[in-house]
């Protein structure tokens, strides 16, 4: 209980309370005040539950302290609120109810602090913000009840007769509620009510009622009734409500996340109820002086005696009901996540019991009672306080006590093996103690060698275990022990099928008896040289082997003979030279070999794998294939993937001989030529990678006969000439960037279903404009870039390139932010990618809403590790009932320009979140860079300075951050599964959105700060998946002598494909130019030259697809060959939760550029909501429709005076860039109106807010946006 205000305080409220309302016009000014006069002082805001169904948007602001209790607070609100009926929501999910005597202030700052904010006075800002309600909102008046519990009723006035024909008809009103029928007779009779689940209902026809019902209550009692109703319509609808009501007692009931603190009394109508789910919910056991009998709290359960099932798992139940132990039929039990402490000894009468699931409590023991539960058959006591195994579940694996072999005890605090328990699990059978804090010595080991039965054991995540000795286990199937620092481990192979033992420091294991019965072995990610000798000898039964990230040289001569079952081989990252020569007997499906140092590959391999499906053979030094088999029917091969090798142009004769190839990637080797007639034979390809080669022409009867074709990359070659592409009707991504087209017809290049077209770095490509007029139709998103040939300019500070892909998904779930001239300047830029996983919305809503709010808060504090986490605390609130049930991985990257005066300055700040990395450098214009990155979930950001490779963000994942691991352990409500997700949902432990797993996930992120020197080189950031195929060092190693980033992005996202990446990837590069010269030049000499520039004009995109699309972000391109074809439509209507922007900015054309929409891929043609994130995309709104300026590509009148410009240049000579200066516009949002306000669902900003444009309508987004 926190203690009451003092009565000075409590005046003080009161005036705050009487000055705060909606005709004061000095409700802001009160607001200040308040918050000044002291520091426990703030606001909360109460609001009304019936407005459920709008989004809860009619609230009070209410000012009070940190200890005023809601009893202080109803008795001086001038209205009838009982403070016995508040509660706290959060995250749209959870309710409790609170206590008269609880702080609702005190509540709301404890919240605020546990996600990350800190600062007092941003603690009190918060409390009167409208989108702070989306996280934790106080309600009042009564309790919200889900919908499907209270179904609306239905009412009517009908004639009524009861019993025999003598009877007169009566007209009453009649309703039906729930399960019951309610007639409502005169005012001096009681109404009758008839329990429908007990009635049988009949259709019967009276000459005078046509539309009659016939009601018979089966309770002995009753006798019939019937039911005429007025009219045709109004009788088909009771019908059919009364059928349904009357139908067969269900003998399951389901009410989980039902917001219940009472058991719904619908349910007592059916004593007999079986299976009864209150998962997640309130529910509470009768109050010890409660005033009006209430039937519905847990201690009515008595009355379902042949309850059968029951979960009441997640209910903050704390303590251990004991109305359970008057349920003696019940079979299983779910109390997971209730915090509970301990167990009753009564426990014992549920002699029925055959589930007992306790996962995620605060169990520390057990009592002796539970091993009399003989029927008991699994036990789940995961992800409690256990220091050891404890003594009564141990002697429940005798088989003389109970059916239980299975002790399932991960996310403990066990560290050791005690000889009492040991001697306890003779027959264990299985053993999970993984994610816990076992150190196992020598005398472990002994002890654990004694369970002689034991077939299944998991010790992974333990993080101590050097040494494991489990030779005398001759009865063990299955071992887990990954991820465990373990230098050395012994088995007993007599049984063993399946073993893991990866990310760990193994050099080799050692077995007492060769494990003939291996089904399954993996060893990634280990020390090993060689794989075990014993895989060597005769073994028939494995199926799946993966050794990959290990420093293997060399194979088993007779791992491709004496493994008949063998079908899936993961041998990458190795250092493998050749292969073993004898191939017999193979029944290979998958073979990865990717990342080696193979130079040829046996003669017999594709001649003898005949069952082959998959075979990865990138990143190797193969200079040619061997043939394949003679049958063509026995050539089986589905999948190629042969990037990075020094193939030449004669591996296609053998290829051509795999006539069910779908997919092909031979980027990055030598080809120059593609023979016609090898290549039409490939008439199953979907998927065709040749980028990174030689080739300067294309097989035209070859393409034209590939009707399944759907990708078709070609981009880094030296084409001159594209062939006719209009009969490929399954085409949907064309990549013929960055090659040496000269010429091409426009409609050559749109087949039926092309989505993308990606046109840029060719230089002197040229089409013309006429042709575009055919293509208004098309929802295409085309890109040429055209450059000049002068190379008097000089470079930019940074230039940045972007790639990604969607790969086999439909659409592209991750979207970026690249503003390389960020608030109007070139010192300044803002990067940042969402990565969603399979949502778009979050990553959408957080690409547009960024720009805005991180300018907001570096306004109002620029200490990196200030402003960066809020903003993305920030952004969580912005996310409204979006980022509830859905998230993001994010990671922002900021880049400003710091005079030395407050260099030192900038980074004078700690956090536990936060690491600060400077150095000395200095621009000819007496500016310093600082680079500040912030970063949730998976999505990664490194720096290269010096070929030294600087993380700029944190990996937090289960299992690659164990703080986090045991941070999430100590929460409630959370379980981690065998895959290390959450839940079963994710294993990200910090992200935007997915609040409903608060406090597990957390949105306050990891910040990291760099003073730029003149040896930074580069960052890269990229989504999850592009860094599990690649380590950091690859990716550097892979475009570090790459200057263009948008070849390098591209480089990056088709060797991720290539080591199998299927899904969406992201890649942004940007480049630094710090030791190159930088000119300047004046703003009114770049308002002159964007006069006579040609302009951009663009078309959106409807489709997310495959292929890399890359987009060199630099501010401008001196002369622009952009293609795009279309109009469209804009609205003049402001979004409701948008920022009021100015009409009237100047059109600036450093702004307005943006070379390829390439997150924009997922969003339909009408869709207008990627055009948000882009300072330059937003400028080009307009009033009534907005429309790209249109120009010709080919006028180059203004040459000769661009000639003697200063521009900025890029390291590859192509583009040129001027500068800009455009100066932000502020506005001034409307009055604030508090107290009893009724307002809109997303309410306008209210703090003044810097405007930097009108924005686009989103039509894609929910209304709430």
């Amino acid at each position: 209980m926190t203690p009451p205000i003092g009565d000075n305080g409590l005046s003080c409220l009161n005036s705050t309370l009487s000055s705060i309302n909606p005709v004061n016009q000095t409700n802001t000014n009160n607001i200040d005040e308040w918050l000044l006069l002291d520091s426990n002082n703030g606001f909360i805001r109460l609001y009304d539950p019936n407005d459920a169904s709008t989004s809860y948007s009619r609230s009070k602001l209410v000012p009070c302290t940190m200890w005023t209790t809601i009893e202080q607070i109803c008795s001086r609100l001038n209205n009838d609120l009982d403070p016995r009926t508040w509660y706290v929501q959060y995250h749209g999910d959870r309710i409790r109810h609170l206590r008269p005597d609880e702080a609702p202030l005190f509540i709301q700052h404890s919240y605020l602090l546990s996600i990350g904010f800190s600062s007092v006075p941003r603690l009190q800002q918060e409390g009167d913000k409208h989108d702070l309600g989306y996280l934790i909102r106080f309600l009042s008046d009564q309790l919200i009840i889900d919908p499907k519990i209270q179904p609306r009723s239905l009412s009517t006035i009908a004639w009524i007769r009861k019993g025999k024909l003598i009877r007169k008809w009566i007209k009453r009103k009649c309703v039906i509620s729930t399960s019951r029928l309610t007639v409502y007779p005169d005012a001096n009779t009681n109404p009758c009510v008839l329990e429908l689940q007990r009635a049988n209902v009949e259709e019967v026809h009276h000459k005078d009622k046509p539309f009659c019902i016939k009601l018979t209550v089966d309770d002995g009692r009753s006798g019939a009734l019937f039911l005429a109703l007025n009219n045709d319509e109004e009788y088909s609808r009771w019908l059919k409500r009364l059928r349904k009501t009357t139908n067969k007692l269900p003998d399951i009931a389901d009410y989980s996340s039902s917001h219940l603190e009472l058991i719904p009394k619908v349910l007592f109508v059916n004593p007999k109820l079986t299976v009864l789910n209150l998962r997640h919910n309130n529910l509470l056991m009768r109050p010890v002086n409660e005033a009006v009998f209430t039937v519905g709290w847990l201690d009515d359960l008595t009355r379902f005696q042949y309850l059968i099932s029951l979960n009441l798992a997640d209910n903050g139940l704390k303590i251990f009901p004991n109305v359970i132990f008057h349920l003696p039929r019940l079979v299983e039990l779910n109390l997971a996540s209730n915090n509970i402490e301990s167990i009753p000894s009564d426990i014992v009468k549920l002699q029925s019991l055959e589930v007992l699931n306790l996962q995620s409590n605060h169990l520390s023991s057990l009592p002796n009672e539970i091993e009399y539960l003989k029927r008991l058959r699994d036990f789940y006591l995961s992800f409690n306080s256990f220091k050891d195994i404890p003594i009564p579940l141990a002697r429940l694996t005798n088989i003389r006590c109970s059916d239980v072999n299975n002790l399932c005890l991960a996310g403990n605090n066990i560290r050791k093996l005690s000889i009492d328990v040991i001697q306890h699990l003779e027959y264990c059978r299985q053993l999970d103690l993984r994610m816990n804090q076992i150190k196992y010595d020598d005398n472990d080991l002994i002890l654990l060698n004694q369970l002689n039965n034991l077939t299944h054991i998991d010790i992974s995540h333990n993080n101590r275990i050097n040494e494991i000795d489990l030779r005398s286990l001759s009865k063990l199937e299955q071992m887990y022990c990954s991820y465990n620092n373990t230098i050395r481990l012994i088995l007993n192979g007599h049984s063993l099928k399946q073993l893991n033992a990866s990310h760990n420091k193994l050099k080799h294991i050692d077995v007492v008896t060769p494990p003939m019965n291996l089904v399954q072995l993996d060893i990634s990610s280990n020390e090993f040289q060689s794989l075990p000798d014993w895989l060597n000898e005769e073994n028939s039964s494995l199926e799946r082997l993966i050794a990959d990230h290990n420093r293997i040289n060399v194979l088993p001569n007779k791992l491709f003979t004496s493994s008949k079952r063998l079908q899936y081989v993961r041998l990458d990252h190795n250092c493998l030279l050749y292969l073993p020569e004898k191939i017999s007997n193979c029944n290979i499906e998958t073979l990865l070999l990717h990342c080696n140092q193979i130079e040829h590959l046996p003669t017999c391999l594709l001649k003898h794998m005949h069952r082959l499906k998959v075979v990865n053979l990138s990143h190797n030094q193969l200079i040619s294939l061997p043939l394949p088999n003679d049958r063509t029917d026995l050539n089986r091969l589905q999948e190629l993937y042969l990037s990075c090798n020094d193939l030449y142009d004669d591996v296609f004769a053998i290829i051509s001989r795999y006539e069910r190839l779908k997919i092909l990637h031979l980027a990055y080797n030598k080809i120059e030529q593609i023979d016609d007639a090898s290549l039409s034979k490939l008439n199953s390809l979907t998927d065709l990678n040749l980028s990174g080669n030689n080739i300067q022409s294309l097989p035209q009867n070859a393409l034209s006969s590939m009707e399944n074709l759907q990708v078709l990359c070609l981009h880094s070659n030296k084409l001159r000439a594209i062939p006719d592409l209009r009969r490929l009707n399954s085409l949907k991504v064309l990549d013929l960037s960055f090659n040496a087209i000269d010429s091409a017809s426009i409609d050559n290049l749109f087949p039926p279903s092309l989505t993308i077209l990606d046109l840029s770095g060719n230089q002197a490509i040229n089409i013309r404009r006429d042709s575009l007029k055919t293509l208004s139709q098309k929802t295409v998103s085309l890109i040429n870039i055209s450059g000049l040939s002068d190379t008097s300019f000089d470079a930019s500070l940074w230039s940045v390139g972007f790639a990604q892909s969607s790969g086999s998904r439909n659409r592209l779930a991750i979207t970026t932010v690249n503003e390389a001239s960020f608030n109007y300047s070139n010192n300044d830029a803002l990067f940042a990618m969402f990565d969603g996983g399979l949502n778009n919305e979050v990553p959408l809503i957080l690409k547009n809403k960024l720009p805005d709010i991180l300018l907001n808060e570096y306004e109002q504090c620029n200490q990196a590790n200030v402003y960066l986490k809020h903003t993305f605390l920030s952004l969580q609130k912005r996310l409204k009932t979006t980022g509830q049930r859905l998230g993001a991985a994010s990671t922002v990257v900021h880049i400003r320009s710091l005079s030395q005066s407050n260099t030192i300055n900038s980074n004078i700040y700690s956090s536990n979140t936060t690491t600060n990395s400077s150095s000395s450098s200095q621009t000819e214009n007496n500016f310093r860079y600082e680079l500040n990155a912030a970063n949730v979930g998976h999505c990664e950001a490194i720096l290269c300075r010096s070929s030294i490779i600087h993380p700029l963000t944190r990996r937090f994942t289960v299992p690659h951050d164990e703080s986090e691991c045991k941070r999430v352990r100590k929460t409630s409500n959370i379980i981690i599964n065998e895959d290390n997700a959450l839940n079963a949902i994710t294993s990200q432990t910090r992200m935007l959105g997915c609040s409903f797993l608060y406090p597990a996930i957390l949105p306050t992120p990891h910040i990291s700060s760099f003073i730029l020197s003149k040896n930074d080189e580069f960052f890269i950031i990229a989504n999850n998946l592009l860094w599990q195929h690649l380590s950091h060092e690859e990716a550097v190693r892979a475009i570090r002598s790459i200057h263009n980033p948008v070849l390098a992005s591209k480089k990056l996202v088709d060797i991720a494909q290539s080591y199998g990446a299927k899904e969406n990837l992201a890649v942004l590069i940007v480049r630094f130019n710090f030791q190159k010269k930088i000119h300047h030049i004046s703003n009114n000499t770049c308002q002159q030259q964007r006069l006579s520039r040609q302009q951009t004009y663009s078309t959106n995109t409807s489709s997310g697809e495959h292929s890399p699309i890359a987009s060199p972000l630099l501010p401008l391109l001196d002369t622009t060959g952009y293609i795009s074809v279309g109009e469209l439509s804009g609205s003049d209507e402001d979004d409701s939760d948008e920022e009021h922007y100015s009409s009237n900015m100047p059109t600036n054309l450093t702004n307005d550029y943006f070379y390829h929409q390439s997150d924009q891929i997922s969003s339909s043609s009408e869709d207008l909501a990627t055009l948000n994130d882009s300072t330059r995309n937003r400028l080009l709104a307009r009033s009534g429709r907005t429309r790209f300026l249109t120009a010709s590509l080919n006028d180059t009148s203004t040459i000769d005076d661009r000639k003697n410009e200063k521009v900025f240049q890029s390291d590859m000579g192509i583009f040129n860039f001027p500068a800009s200066n455009a100066q932000p516009i502020r506005i001034v949002p409307s009055d604030l109106t508090i107290v009893s306000e009724i307002l809109s669902p997303s309410p306008p900003p209210t703090t003044t807010t810097l405007s930097r444009t009108k924005r686009i309508k989103n039509p894609s987004l929910t209304s709430d946006w």
